[in-house]
């Protein structure tokens, strides 16, 4: 037991310095040269760095470092220890690691430095820490203030600092930094919840058995039998439901048309799937901004 938790401690450490690297470099590549400021603390250093020349990551820390102080019981201990290690490693990649800009161009550094930050960030969030940001301050205003929505909150915080960046940098900087923003939740969800889109099928029919039985052989993939009624006939009906990967979406649909014409299909994205036949997911992050 003991050897399995140094284990994952093992595996999110490194989880947080990859993660880390990977967003350093999405800055000092393409955000940090461009004058962009997709929202959170570092966006919010970004600009203070152009008026004042305060260091990026000196700034970030003297923000977050508090915050983290400050939301220590909402976070936990293990998640609030490591995501204080993720914002001081940040920190000082953004003002120590001696990298050039890689281009000038500010579409191409809204959507690279979209990718790069959000792949990092990801791998952070997949480690149950967090490099600070919006979201800590959302979860501690909310806290005081329950009747405000977290996600709000934090959308609220990230348009203030790209509007903030706009007067700075000129209107089209927050336009892209908008778009870089938008990318970075992106790109940060599909490392999280990985790169295959399960899709989970209830299939109302009168032939479930035939139907089950042709999904089992033919797909390998298991079927629950559920019992339903319907609301206008008052009949008992069959109901099966199945969760399959994406490249059998149209297999499996064909199947049933197949079999039975009249079937009433429902389809619906899946983000995780535990058991068999599917992998387990890692632990379930708290935090998501940077």
């Amino acid at each position: 037991m003991k050897s399995e938790a140094n284990r994952m401690s093992l595996k999110n450490m490194l989880l947080i310095i990859v993660g880390v690297f990977i967003m350093s470099l999405g800055y000092h590549f393409f955000i940090v040269p461009n004058d962009l400021a997709p929202g959170g603390v570092t966006g919010l250093a970004i600009v203070l760095n152009s008026l004042i020349s305060a260091p990026i990551g000196l700034v970030t820390a003297l923000v977050n470092i508090p915050l983290f102080l400050i939301g220590y019981r909402i976070l936990g201990r293990n998640t609030a220890i490591k995501s204080v290690i993720a914002a001081l490693l940040l920190s000082a990649a953004l003002d120590y690691l001696p990298l050039p800009a890689m281009t000038e161009n500010p579409i191409l550094a809204a959507v690279f430095g979209g990718v790069f930050v959000g792949a990092g960030l990801g791998l952070v969030v997949k480690a149950n820490a967090s490099t600070g940001g919006s979201d800590l301050i959302a979860l501690i205003f909310h806290k005081k203030h329950p009747s405000f929505s977290v996600g709000n909150f934090v959308f609220v915080c990230d348009m203030v600092v790209i509007l903030t960046a706009g007067i700075v940098f000129g209107a089209e900087q927050a336009l892209y930094a908008f778009i870089s923003l938008f990318i970075t939740m992106k790109v940060m969800d599909m490392v999280q919840e990985g790169f295959t889109a399960n899709k989970a099928f209830f299939i109302i029919t009168h032939h479930g058995e035939k139907i089950a039985d042709q999904v089992m052989r033919e797909l390998n993939r298991g079927v629950t039998f559920l019992d339903a009624r319907g609301g206008y006939s008052q009949k008992d009906v069959e109901m099966l439901f199945c969760v399959v990967g994406r490249m059998q979406v149209e297999r499996l649909k064909g199947l049933v048309k197949e079999i039975d014409p009249k079937a009433f299909v429902v389809t619906s994205s899946v983000n995780e799937v535990a058991g068999e036949g599917f992998s387990y997911p890692s632990e379930s992050p708290k935090l998501t901004s940077n």
